[in-house]
């Protein structure tokens, strides 16, 4: 009988597979729970404090550039080890889903042949390679696609390396080196009122606090709108909220007409990278006209009409400006935190020009009131709601607010479709359960090796018993399958005895596979095939005796084809003789031909059954069925 036992999905998946692949993989991690096969460099992973903010990724890149200097690995080799690949898979999906976050989108995520169904329904002419670093590829709704692979790749193999930091660069957008405005304080408030730089920051400064003050009083995000400075002083103010991007750029086609206004402001809300944090942001493009009543008739005309870099070199070009106030609307105090201004675009390089413009501005935010848009309201807006964006006390409520990764919930909801499908994976093992046996085993192997000492006993079988602690404190979980056992341990008894196993190292090798390699095994002890070679006679010479012990043989490569057996076997399956501890099996006793092995780097060669104390319900269920 071949029972069902599963520990992965098919070969054939849909995106909605691995997503739920991808997420299980982290949630397994952060709950430092077991994973199918186990990564590389698990001790790194759990010191790298992954908080999926843009310094993780940082973090990431240092751990890179520590392994490539201590191991200048080449992709070939390194890339051939299962627990290497687990590794970078693991990086992968927290740097996929910590650019996703920081969007404010979500990722979804696909193989290669997804990679090309999404290519072809989307109309995307480039052609991907299919290769490791297409293996797992994260689409950001709306976004675009993520390599996430490809950079962690650039970093550990290429010369001169890459890094993951410069890889999702174009997708954080962070605005650390974008020039910061900051308060000039009262004594810049004096300025020309015809100064074109004054003008447009007195514009930016009221729109951006009329914004403000109508989030604070309604709490609703800041309403799209134009404001319009005439030329008699007197504010116009369009309000967008219901006009969408197609308001906004009619609203800035209305701009370009300085008869509609000398100063014009256009508010809307975006976001703007921070150096930890993504903020959301209150985008100010502003415009101000040439004067008209400053210059003569035929200079006011050929300020409107001259192509723009000729208009430029006479100075009768419109200054322009875009800037980015950065907020935090989660600040507890306060209805909202507000952070230096980020300058993003501006139409001239003029020194003087631009302090107007922030003098400007400052004025308008740190005045009582709005004039002829706001009543008065608390003198020191900017001053209330300022907060510095690297503020430890910010930092960490900002910290604090940051939804943890929901790997409960998915653990959860995984179980859940576990149990009702029927499926039992080598993740579903606890190894808090079966480390509790571990005083148990640390007195078996103390015994043992005084028995050897004195001895009282030859059997090699008694290091494989010394290695149980270690087995429990540093074992991963794999399935192995029964090639023979003593018919003892098919009843109840209450002596331990030895039986044979078959297993793969690295957990690739699925249940109904190794039982059919165990099955195949055991015929040779009837009859050898033709022309069988050395290895395979040795296989039927050792199982014949039963007496001989075997720790990590590997499994002759000649064994197939035979009935039920690919034409070529996996080069991880190894053979190990196992001491069958009673107390480890629910009712003591062999009632399945597939048992779940603790083996470990440490003691290669060497397994134990997983204690059934950390064994899933739906297994142990199993084995309580009658056969």
């Amino acid at each position: 009988m071949l029972d069902p036992y599963l520990s992965g999905r098919g070969n054939k998946m849909s995106v909605q597979d691995h997503n739920h692949l991808a997420h299980t993989l982290l949630a397994r991690f952060h709950a430092r729970l077991l994973l199918p096969e186990t990564p590389a460099f698990s001790e790194e992973l759990g010191q790298l404090d992954f908080d999926y903010t843009p310094k993780a990724i940082a973090r990431v890149d240092v751990l890179l550039q520590r392994l490539r200097r201590k191991l200048a690995p080449q992709p070939e080799t390194f890339l051939a080890t299962p627990g290497n690949r687990v590794f970078l898979h693991l990086l992968a999906c927290m740097i996929g889903e910590a650019v996703a976050r920081y969007r404010g989108t979500r990722a979804r995520w696909l193989d290669y042949a997804g990679l090309k169904a999404l290519c072809a329904e989307q109309g995307i002419a480039q052609t991907f390679p299919e290769n490791f670093v297409t293996s797992l590829v994260c689409e950001l709704e709306g976004e675009g696609l993520l390599f996430p692979l490809g950079f962690l790749c650039s970093a550990l193999f290429n010369d001169p390396p890459g890094s993951a930091v410069a890889g999702t660069e174009q997708f954080m957008r962070r605005a650390v080196g974008v020039p910061v405005l900051s308060d000039p304080g009262p004594e810049a408030s004096a300025a020309a009122g015809k100064d074109p730089g004054w003008r447009l920051g007195v514009a930016l400064g009221d729109s951006a606090r009329l914004c403000i003050e109508v989030h604070m009083a309604t709490g609703r995000p800041f309403p799209p709108q134009l404001l319009q400075q005439q030329a008699n002083g007197k504010g116009l103010v369009t309000d967008l909220m219901f006009a969408g991007n197609e308001g906004i750029e009619v609203a800035r086609q209305r701009m370009e007409d300085p008869e509609n206004g000398i100063a014009q402001a256009l508010a809307y809300d975006g976001f703007i990278g921070l150096p930890e944090f993504r903020s959301d942001a209150l985008v100010l493009e502003g415009i101000c006209h040439p004067d008209a009543s400053a210059a003569t008739p035929l200079r006011a005309v050929l300020g409107r009409f001259l192509p723009r870099r000729e208009a430029e070199a006479s100075g009768e070009a419109p200054l322009r400006v875009q800037l980015a106030l950065p907020y935090w609307p989660g600040a507890q105090d306060r209805k909202l935190a507000l952070h230096d201004f980020r300058l993003l675009e501006c139409s001239t390089d003029d020194a003087e020009i631009r302090e107007r413009l922030r003098a400007g501005l400052f004025s308008r935010l740190r005045a009582a009131g709005t004039p002829g848009l706001t009543p008065g309201s608390a003198d020191g807006l900017w001053q209330a709601c300022y907060v510095h964006e690297e503020d430890q006390d910010h930092l960490a409520a900002r910290h604090a607010a940051l939804p943890p990764f929901p790997w409960e919930a998915i653990l959860a909801e995984e179980r859940a479709e576990r149990r009702k499908a029927g499926v039992i994976s080598c993740a579903d093992f606890d190894p808090a359960a079966w480390q509790s046996a571990l005083p148990d085993a640390e007195n078996e192997a103390r015994k043992m090796k005084r028995a050897a000492e004195l001895g009282l006993t030859q059997d090699p079988l008694i290091e494989s018993i010394c290695n149980f602690p270690t087995l429990l404190r540093t074992g991963r979980v794999v399935w192995g399958a029964l090639i023979q056992a003593n018919g003892d341990l098919l009843q109840p008894g209450s002596r331990d005895l030895p039986a044979e196993v078959v297993y793969s190292i690295d957990g690739s090798v699925q249940p109904n596979a190794l039982t059919s390699v165990a099955q195949a095994l055991f015929a040779l002890r009837q009859q050898l095939p033709p022309q069988a070679d050395d290895a395979l006679c040795r296989c039927a010479n050792y199982l014949n005796a039963q007496t001989q012990r075997v720790f990590g043989w590997p499994v002759p490569a000649s064994l197939a084809p035979a009935p039920g057996l690919p034409e070529r076997l996996p080069e991880t399956l190894r053979i190990s003789t196992l001491w069958v501890l009673r107390a480890h099996l629910p009712h003591g006793y062999l009632t399945r031909n597939v048992l779940p092995l603790l083996l470990s780097d440490a003691c290669p060669g060497h397994v134990m059954i997983v204690p059934s104390s950390a064994w899933p319900m739906a297994l142990r269920e199993m084995w309580s069925e009658t056969k």
